[in-house]
């Protein structure tokens, strides 16, 4: 899931005509930090999601929405997405909680089948 989340950062960067750098200064922090966002080595909080997302101008949920193709939903920035205040960022919190949690539900699910399978 996490080089899912990476690819899904990197192709969004890449719409946009972005350089490492330039995610890399808007979020304040150097360029190796950055590539290694986007290669999936370091695990993203939370917080740093909503910053990568507000850079895209897109709500974090689309980084997240792995049943939809990248182009679908990431080719073209939307509104600039800022939480109108912080009960709607709880809010925005929660449902990427829950999305994170479905996600690992349906991983453990597929990997006993793959386990039924193999026996």
């Amino acid at each position: 899931m996490k080089e899912k989340l990476a690819d899904r950062i990197r192709k969004a960067r890449l719409m946009r005509n972005l350089s490492q750098q330039n995610m890399a200064d808007e979020l304040e922090i150097t360029v190796a930090a950055y590539s290694n966002i986007e290669r999936g080595v370091t695990e993203l909080t939370v917080t740093r999601l909503f910053q990568i997302a507000t850079i895209f101008e897109i709500n974090p949920i689309e980084l997240l929405d792995f049943k939809n193709n990248v182009k679908s939903n990431l080719n073209e920035p939307r509104e600039k997405y800022i939480p109108e205040s912080r009960n709607q960022e709880k809010i925005q919190i929660e449902n990427i909680l829950k999305l994170i949690n479905d996600q690992q539900i349906a991983i453990k699910n597929l990997s006993e089948e793959v386990a039924k399978l193999k026996k």
